[in-house]
């Protein structure tokens, strides 16, 4: 499987007396119009592309709304959308917000928890079972470096696919 990259302006944050705060990114956008414009990205790669499934980090619709443009693309090749969170939730407004379990009850198909309930308990997990009203996937931690060491080529030739990394944090 052949896998590409699409590496999306990343946002740049302060953090002043304990909290984060968007600031002009190095793209020279500052967060808001950041959001806009990746949102118009995301929506499309979604649109060219077509990818089968789309794993969303931590917020259904993105920390500044920019993946909802791309979550309404409709049509017979619209992906699977699936919702990581990372083991330990907090409060973040973006996850918990009432904007947020609407979208995920209306696009995702899955939610899957990077978190293990053998080192963190279950309440995280039970948090997100009860918040997004569905049965969380348990994954445990995950290691890129796995990933990359135990790599190899699928039987029948080469593949092709996309990988669209949307991180925020």
């Amino acid at each position: 499987m052949v896998l590409d990259w699409i590496k999306l302006p990343a946002y740049d944050t302060v953090v002043i007396d304990g909290k984060s705060t968007g600031i002009e990114s190095p793209c020279g956008f500052d967060d808001k119009a950041l959001g806009r414009v990746r949102a118009e990205q995301i929506k499309q790669i979604i649109s060219q592309y077509r990818p089968r499934l789309v794993l969303a980090d931590h917020a259904p619709q993105g920390k500044h709304r920019e993946l909802v443009p791309a979550l309404q693309v409709d049509g017979p090749e619209r992906p699977l959308w699936v919702l990581g969170v990372h083991g330990v939730v907090g409060s973040v407004a973006q996850t918990g917000s009432e904007q947020a379990i609407d979208l995920y009850r209306r696009y995702y198909s899955k939610l899957l928890w990077y978190g293990d309930s053998g080192v963190l308990g279950t309440e995280h997990k039970q948090s997100l079972n009860i918040r997004f009203d569905t049965e969380v996937v348990e994954c445990g931690y995950f290691s890129r470096l796995i990933e990359q060491i135990s790599y190899t080529q699928p039987p029948g030739g080469r593949q092709h696919g996309c990988t669209i990394s949307i991180p925020w944090s």
